[in-house]
C-alpha cells in the first residue's frame, strides 16, 4: 500500500511539473510596454505612409489648426482657410485670420500660388518622419519660395519661407481632391 501511495505521489508530482511547463507565462510589465510601443510605432508608420503617398502623388493638403510666425506667437486658425496645398504641379500657401478682412488676399493674410520648380525628399531615417522640400515660383513674388513639409503619423507641419516671411503651419493632412477649401479669390494674376 505504501508503494502504491508513493508511486501515486510521484506520478501526480510529474503531472504537475508537466502542466507548469506547458502553461503560458504571463508577460511582464516591461514586455507589455514594449508591445504597446511597437504597436504605436506600427500605426504611426502606416499613417505616415499615407501622407507620403499623397505628397508624392501631388494630391496633398495640410489643414492648419495653428500657425506661427517669425516672432514665435502661435495662433489658432480655421483649417479650411489656412492651408498648404499641393495639386499636380502647383502649390498654394494661404493664411489669414478668421473674421478679418484686408491683407493681400482679402482675408487678413496672404495667398501665394505657383508652379513647383524643385521637389526633394529629405528623410534619412523614416522612423523619425517624412520631410519633403518644395521650391516654387509665383507671379505674386519675384524670388523663389520654399515650403518644407514634415509628416509624422497623421499630423504634419509645413514651414513656408519667402524672404523675411516665415510661417509655420501645424495640423492634419488630407487628400486635396476630396477636401473643400476656402481659397481667396483675390489674386494678382490668373492661376497657372
Amino acid at each position: 500500500m505504501l508503494a502504491i501511495f508513493g508511486i501515486s505521489i510521484i506520478f501526480n508530482f510529474s503531472l504537475a511539473q508537466e502542466t507548469k511547463y506547458f502553461e503560458k507565462k504571463e508577460k511582464t510589465k516591461k514586455e507589455l510596454r514594449k508591445e504597446k510601443k511597437n504597436q504605436k510605432v506600427k500605426v504611426r508608420a502606416e499613417k505616415q505612409a499615407v501622407g507620403k503617398e499623397l505628397i508624392e502623388l501631388r494630391d496633398f493638403v495640410l489643414l492648419a489648426s495653428t500657425i506661427s510666425g517669425v516672432n514665435g506667437a502661435t495662433l489658432p486658425v480655421r483649417e479650411t482657410m489656412n492651408f498648404v496645398l499641393i495639386d499636380s504641379g502647383r502649390v498654394t500657401v494661404q493664411y489669414g485670420e478668421p473674421g478679418k478682412s484686408g491683407g493681400a488676399n482679402g482675408m487678413g493674410g496672404f495667398t501665394f500660388e505657383g508652379r513647383i520648380r524643385d521637389f526633394r525628399v529629405s528623410n534619412p531615417d523614416e522612423k523619425k518622419g517624412y520631410n519633403a522640400i518644395i521650391n516654387f515660383t509665383s507671379p505674386q513674388n519675384a524670388g523663389m519660395m520654399s515650403v518644407s513639409i514634415f509628416i509624422w503619423g497623421d499630423k504634419a507641419q509645413a514651414r513656408f519661407f519667402n524672404g523675411d516671411r516665415n510661417v509655420t503651419f501645424d495640423g492634419k493632412y488630407a487628400k486635396a481632391s476630396e477636401t473643400k477649401l476656402w481659397e481667396s479669390s483675390m489674386r494678382n494674376v490668373n492661376r497657372f
